[in-house]
């Protein structure tokens, strides 16, 4: 089921909507260095990054309301084979992902500033295997998500080429489903061109209702899933999440929030214990199950377009027993506007680049 719902939400990012469409696709070839977040990752890493990327995309170049608040957005899906840094460890991988590139900044009719965000499905060939393949705390599971974030120029040579250039940060990892996993965070330069096959015209257009940025909205959301301890401990410990969140859209393209966190994580306690053991052997078998949830503050920001959002949001706990008051959290994810009070979403909560679990959820706006 995990594997089925990280193919489907990258597909959520190709929404209707375009007025007038230009098809490209562009092959860029990379390369670069993983980023040691951890001291064990800088000991296996005996390489550089070496990587190539075929996208498919689509520019807009109409006149509807949500084309012009972007200056020409793109969107497609991309597909990328990549070494890790360690191919006798770490092994290589593929991964498939749909994408927005956002115009920044427009200089003259021939260059342009492109940030690019994306989320997707990558295949680890090599992972964690307790007796042949230790090394390896990075990832243990084959299939894994593909976040990545990048900044890219464009050089527009006619109607039919444009070269490109530009960075990508990408991380892989498999959201805590299996144990290690500490993931594989990847920096890598690129140089391309992107080619132009035709242009399309549909008469579709997209207003944006002015109604929605005169209020502010509570959003509720529940959410569930699983996380693991460690490859020693198995087993998928549940967990769940309830948000309530006061938010304001205050312009087309970009809504704040904040509002209070709760969390169930069923991993907690055995956690506490096993601490216990080494640090305080005085507080053995002294857990509860209370002490598997979580209360916290968080405030955020959102980018919107159509009916997807890009969200990312930072907490502090009021209460936790395992990671103590005032100690931070993170989440970043996306939400899909089913209706204007129903909306679906996928989060990841981390505590900086550490993962914790993932969030599937349902939300209600009112």
């Amino acid at each position: 089921m995990k594997y089925k719902i990280l193919i489907i939400f990258p597909f959520l990012i190709l929404q209707a909507g375009f007025s007038q469409v230009t098809n490209q696709f562009s092959l860029n070839p990379h390369y670069g260095f993983i980023i040691p977040h951890h001291s064990f990752i800088e000991y296996l890493v005996n390489d550089h990054i070496t990587a190539i990327e075929l996208n498919y995309k689509t520019r807009n170049t109409g006149k509807a309301e949500w084309d012009s608040i972007y200056h020409n957005i793109e969107r497609g899906y991309g597909l990328t084979y990549s070494t890790l840094g360690n191919n006798a460890i770490l092994g290589k991988s593929l991964s498939i992902f749909g994408f927005y590139n956002f115009r920044i900044l427009e200089f003259g009719q021939r260059i342009s500033l492109v940030g690019r965000t994306s989320i997707g499905m990558g295949y680890a060939s090599k992972t964690f295997d307790l007796y042949e393949n230790y090394n390896n705390l990075a990832i243990s599971s084959h299939i894994n998500a593909h976040v990545n974030l990048g900044m890219e120029f464009y050089y527009q040579i006619n109607n039919t080429f444009e070269l490109t250039a530009g960075g990508r940060l990408s991380h892989l990892s498999n959201g805590k489903l299996s144990s290690p996993n500490y993931g594989i965070n990847i920096f890598t330069g690129f140089a391309g061109i992107n080619y132009t096959i035709n242009e399309r015209r549909s008469n579709l257009s997209n207003p944006i209702s002015q109604e929605k940025y005169k209020k502010w909205f509570h959003d509720i959301t529940f959410s569930g899933g699983g996380t693991t301890i460690s490859a020693y401990q198995g087993g998928i410990y549940p967990i769940a999440s309830l948000a309530y969140k006061i938010q304001k859209q205050y312009r087309k393209k970009g809504s704040i929030s904040m509002g209070v966190d709760y969390f169930y994580n069923s991993s907690n306690e055995p956690k506490l214990e096993e601490e216990a053991r080494f640090k305080w052997p005085d507080k053995i078998n002294t857990f509860s199950n209370a002490d598997n949830s979580s209360i916290g503050l968080s405030a955020g920001h959102e980018f919107c377009h159509l009916k997807l959002r890009f969200g990312l949001y930072m907490g502090s706990y009021l209460k936790s027993t395992l990671h103590g008051t005032g100690g931070l959290y993170h989440r970043l994810g996306l939400k899909y506007e089913v209706n204007k009070n129903i909306y679906l979403n996928l989060t990841l909560k981390t505590h900086w680049a550490v993962a914790e679990f993932i969030e599937w959820g349902i939300g209600i706006r009112l």
